[in-house]
């Protein structure tokens, strides 16, 4: 588990395609380094059991909804990662 460091200050991150099996484990070790985390997941792939388990953290956020458009995702964001896609194949054939 990442450790929050001293005197570090906390940053907002965006993480798409959040419910996601990587969204959610970068979810959860972002909010271990002490980061906001807005969450966005349209749940084609992912799904919201996968970041239960975070739903009542205090700096935890989750956005049930396309990324697109951006424009009610603005920021400002320290960070933004996006693992949003069908990278499953049966999934990745349909869209």
């Amino acid at each position: 588990m990442l450790q929050r460091t001293r005197n570090r200050r906390v940053k907002t991150v965006l993480v798409a395609g959040g419910a996601g099996f990587v969204g959610s484990h970068l979810c959860d070790a972002m909010l271990a380094r002490g980061d906001r985390v807005i969450c966005v997941d349209s749940y084609v792939t992912g799904s919201e059991d996968n970041v239960r388990p975070l739903i009542n953290h205090p700096r935890f956020r989750l956005i049930g909804k396309d990324i697109c458009p951006l424009d009610s995702l603005a920021g400002p964001w320290d960070e933004i990662y996006n693992l949003a896609g069908a990278a499953w194949p049966p999934k990745y054939r349909q869209t």
